[in-house]
Order: structure tokens, then sequence, then C-alpha cells
């Protein structure tokens, strides 16, 4: 899609390859406010952006949009929606917690004992016994080899630590329905779905948003990059 727009590709500090983040990582107001900083020094001022994110970055494109709608023309997120605890499934609620809580004490053990037994603790989602309860999350990616190999990848589970912090002082303000179109790029094979009904039930009552499910784990773009890309187009055109 570059040839046929200026596309910018952000990735959250110390994601980029051989990266490493700041000790305890960043807060999501710092990274709003790295992002917003960045977009501006590559825009004009009163320009809009169509905005993507997948993963963590649907969650911070989400809370972006929030806090800056007038520089958001259209939004999509990958995987990632809204999901509330009075409406989640137990199932969902179940697992979610569980591998987020496990790798946001993973970090924890990294900063304070050391890194290389927060990657052990790791380490250990790698194990068969863990791939049927986690269907459809590292299938057919290269993230599964890449954390197996990179002891700093326990460094890039911040976000995990931020967010649970957040929850456990109840401190976390959640993201509120996207103000612009929003286009919900989603997988169906997954053994459990990172949003809830209702998110679903909101953005087909709105005649600018669209919703659809493809046949694929986690990672949709990658999965299902040409679809990922049609609809993606066909969003952005309208």
């Amino acid at each position: 899609m570059a040839e046929e727009y200026h596309v910018l590709f952000l990735c959250l500090p110390g994601f980029e390859r051989g990266g490493v983040p700041k000790r305890w990582g960043y807060t999501f107001d710092e990274l709003l406010d790295l992002m917003h900083f960045t977009i501006q020094q590559a825009t004009r001022k009163e320009e809009q952006i169509f905005l993507v994110g997948h993963d963590w970055g649907s969650y911070v494109a989400h809370k972006y949009q929030n806090k800056f709608p007038e520089k958001v023309k259209k939004l999509v997120l990958v995987d990632v929606g809204m999901i509330k605890l009075h409406t989640a499934s137990l199932e969902q609620m179940l697992f979610i917690a569980m591998y987020q809580s496990w790798f946001a004490i993973s970090f924890l053990v990294s900063q304070l004992i050391s890194r290389y037994v927060g990657h052990l603790m790791l380490l250990l989602f790698g194990l068969p016994f863990f791939a049927p309860l986690f269907k459809g999350l590292w299938e057919g990616t290269e993230v599964g080899d890449r954390m197996r190999r990179d002891d700093k990848v326990v460094l890039r589970c911040y976000p995990y630590f931020q967010l649970w912090k957040l929850l456990l002082t109840n401190t976390i303000v959640y993201p509120h329905f996207p103000t612009c179109p929003l286009l919900y790029l989603y997988g169906t094979e997954k053994r459990f779905m990172f949003h809830d009904e209702e998110f679903l039930r909101t953005i087909r009552s709105k005649k600018e948003c669209k919703e659809l499910g493809l046949q694929c784990g986690h990672w949709v773009g990658i999965n299902e990059e040409q679809r990922t890309l049609q609809e993606l187009r066909s969003f952005f055109s309208h």
C-alpha cells in the first residue's frame, strides 16, 4: 500500500528488532504522547490520518483516537477490540487474565531479579501443554521462535505490566467507542476473542463502521494478508 498512501510504520518503543525499552517500560499516557509527537512530525498540522493497529497497537491506536479525535479520519483495529468485565464470558476473562498476568509477572521478575529468569518464565508458555489452551495466538508466525531465541522479549512485556498495574490500583481508563468510522478485522480460529458481542453489535448498528471475522488466528495481517489489504483499500476509499 506504500504506492498508494504515505505509510508511517510505528512500533512500540523497544519493540523494534534488537530494541530494549527503558526500565519499567512506558505508561500508556507516555506511549500516546510519543505517538502523537511522531505523527505530528510526519504530517501537516490539520492533516488527518488513517490509523491501523494490531494487538497492543490496536489498544494504543484506540486510545489515541479517543485522545486526539481531530487527527484520525478512520480507524482500523485488528483482532483487539473492546471487551468489558460485565459482558465478557467467563472463559474469555479466565484465559486472558491467565496469560496476561503471567507475562506481567515475567516482566516484573526481569526487572527485580534477572532478565534471564524472567525470560525463562516466559518460555513456560511455549511448552506443548499450553498449545491447545491458547490456540490461534502464535501459530503461523515467528513469534514463538523469537520468544525462545531472544531473551530481550520479556522486556517488551511492559504493556502487560502497565495494564495490570492500572487494574490492580483501580486507575484504568477504558477506551470508549471511536467517534470516527471504524473497521474491525479479527480472526475467528482462536480459543477466545479479544472483544465482546456488545462491541460487535455497536459496530453493526453504525453504517460507517464494519466488522469482519476471517478464518485465521490472531495474526490476521500475516495469515490473511491479501484479504486484509483488500478490506483496507475498500475502507479507505469510501
